[in-house]
């Protein structure tokens, strides 16, 4: 992201007070209403949907992360210990793999 892109978007922020963005370019699938599927540690998945993108989020800020972070909701997760698979917009396999750990404080998917 360049800083004309990033003073753009605090000068948005300011103005109206909208912190909301998209991915960038070459992850345009990763959007608002978008699919969410978590393959669990016994194999069982379950699907869930992506919220709208979030310029600069607490969450993000706290971290020291530049970028879009996308929050999203998965209904029926058991809380197992092991790996949990994380598939974005219908790809065919999990494209992330998320801890017991990160499945308890709330992943989010940051794309700077």
């Amino acid at each position: 992201m360049t800083d004309a892109e990033i003073a753009e978007r605090q000068q948005r922020l300011w103005d109206t007070g909208d912190d909301s963005c998209v991915a960038p370019e070459g992850f345009e699938d990763i959007a608002a209403g978008g699919a969410v599927q978590l393959r669990q540690p016994d194999g069982t998945e379950v699907s869930g949907v992506i919220g709208t993108g979030v310029w600069d989020s607490d969450a993000m800020s706290a971290n020291h992360i530049l970028g879009c972070g996308f929050p999203f909701t998965v209904e029926g997760v058991a809380l197992l210990e092991g790996d949990y698979g994380l598939r974005i917009a219908g790809g065919d396999e999990p494209g992330w793999v998320v801890s017991a750990g990160e499945i308890r404080t709330g992943p989010r998917i940051i794309l700077g």
